[in-house]
This record gives C-alpha cells, sequence and structure tokens, in this order.
C-alpha cells in the first residue's frame, strides 16, 4: 500500500490460494540468518478473487488511531531519512500513453517489479498531483508518494525476512476510465516474535486522458482491517498443528489463544 510494510504468502487458506511454508529447522541444524527472498507472481487465468472481500477496508472507515499511528510513523521517518523532492511547476511530463499502456505497465509493477515490497515504480505511468490513498493514508503529489517509498526502503530491507506479492488479476475499465488490481502481499519480518503480515487488497487506479492518460488517482482498500493488519505486526504468528505452517493473527486472535 501506501506505507509499506509487508511480506511473503504462506500456508494454504480456506480460498485455495498456496503459499509458502517455513519449516522449523532440524535439531542440530546451523541458526545462521535466514536469507531474504522477494519475490512476485501473477496467478493462474480463472484463479479464485481474494476473500475476504478486498474492498472491507478503506480509509473512511478506518479509525483515527490506525491512521494517527502509520501517519505519525511516516512522517517520522521522512523527517529522520530525509530525501525531499523537488516539485516541478511546469506541466505533465513525457508521452501521453493509451489504456493499454498504462495496463501494461501497472501489471509489470506488481509482478517484475514487486513494488509492494520494493517500492520502485515506474513514475511515467502517473501524474504529478496524483492523489494517493489506503486505508491509513491520504496524500497529494507523485513526488510525495516516491519519497515516502524510498524513506522506507532501507527500513523494510532491514526487517524484511521473506515476501511475496500475488496479484490475482488486473483489468481494465474503459467504461470508469480506471485499471483495476486484486492482490495479495505476504510477509516475514526478521523479529524474535516472528510477525507474519498478510492482507488480499485491491488497488483502483483512475487515469484521465486530459493528463495524457497517466494516473490521477490511486485507491487502495484491504480485506483485513486496519487496526488488525496493524496488529499482525506485534503478534506472533499461529503455527497450525495440523499443517505445521505459519499464519498470521489478529490481536484479538492472539488474546484468545492466550484466555483458553
Amino acid at each position: 500500500g501506501v506505507w509499506r510494510s509487508t511480506m511473503l504468502r504462506q500456508a494454504t487458506s480456506r480460498r485455495g490460494a498456496p503459499r509458502p511454508s517455513t519449516s522449523a529447522p532440524s535439531e542440530g541444524a546451523s541458526r545462521s540468518r535466514p536469507t531474504r527472498r522477494i519475490s512476485a507472481r501473477q496467478a493462474a487465468r480463472g484463479a479464485p478473487d481474494p476473500d475476504p472481500d478486498p474492498t472491507t477496508s478503506t480509509y473512511e472507515n478506518t479509525g483515527r488511531a490506525s491512521q494517527f499511528i502509520v501517519t505519525g510513523l511516516t512522517s517520522l521517518t521522512n523527517a529522520f531519512m530525509g530525501n525531499p523532492r523537488a516539485e516541478a511547476d511546469e506541466g505533465e511530463v513525457g508521452e501521453a500513453i493509451s489504456p493499454e499502456e498504462l495496463l501494461e505497465g501497472l501489471r509489470r509493477e506488481y509482478v517484475e517489479s514487486n513494488y509492494l515490497f520494493t517500492g520502485k515504480i515506474d513514475p511515467t505511468l502517473y501524474s504529478k498531483d496524483c492523489t494517493f490513498k489506503d486505508p491509513t493514508l491520504s496524500f497529494e503529489g507523485l513526488a510525495n508518494f516516491e519519497k515516502n517509498l524510498e524513506n522506507l526502503g532501507p527500513i523494510v530491507d532491514a526487517f524484511l525476512k521473506v515476501g511475496e506479492t500475488t496479484l490475482y488479476s488486473i483489468t481494465l475499465d474503459r467504461s470508469s476510465n480506471r485499471v483495476v488490481a486484486k492482490w495479495r502481499m505476504y510477509g516475514e519480518f526478521k523479529a524474535f516474535w516472528d510477525p507474519v503480515l498478510d492482507i488480499d487488497g485491491q488497488t483502483v487506479f483512475t487515469y484521465n486522458s486530459a493528463r495524457l492518460g497517466k494516473v490521477v488517482d490511486y485507491s487502495e482498500t484491504w480485506g483485513t482491517p486496519a487496526a488488525e493488519a496493524l496488529a499482525q505486526l506485534v503478534v506472533p504468528a499461529r503455527k497450525d498443528p495440523a499443517t505445521g505452517k505459519r499464519k498470521a493473527m489478529g490481536l484479538v486472535e492472539w488474546i484468545r489463544s492466550k484466555t483458553r
């Protein structure tokens, strides 16, 4: 999303999407630091859409506390890391792009650049005044988006252990001037409690032919409430006794597991 801290898919869920597993080292095995792995793929044609509904968690229905936490951390990171970007005063830069070229460019961001983890976007696809919104953040300007991604990059590099994005689908709707992407992001972090972050999401990219066909609005929603997604980062992952694989836990699920 707009503020990144995510990683790799794992155990098979009730929707049937395969997930990588992390097995425990055998007795006497080396305890060296795991190799960092980041990858992305596009799901096979006809694969099921994300479940739960990836449009349920929006900026409008997210609690102020969650937004305050993420906005504060983003501002603190930007203040500490720096990397200011100067906005150009002139109009749009670059050549006009067709809807088909935009669709393919956005697809590459997911399955080749894996921007959800790397922060590597193609800035030629976005209007300089594009608005960006996910359940926890909302702001305007391509330069601000790039600044947030660049400043967060070193932190993700330091704590990301293994990560993967699955692009379920990406479609072009000419009638509404939109490209809609449905995806899944799964990640494991380098922390002593081994947290797992697992989110289904949808991003709607609205483009405008008057702005050279570039994206003028980026709107991301999640299938997991923002507060629950943030809680996944501070509680240990649950090990499924049937499969031996790890699964992200929300705060409520973790509390319940401790009180049984």
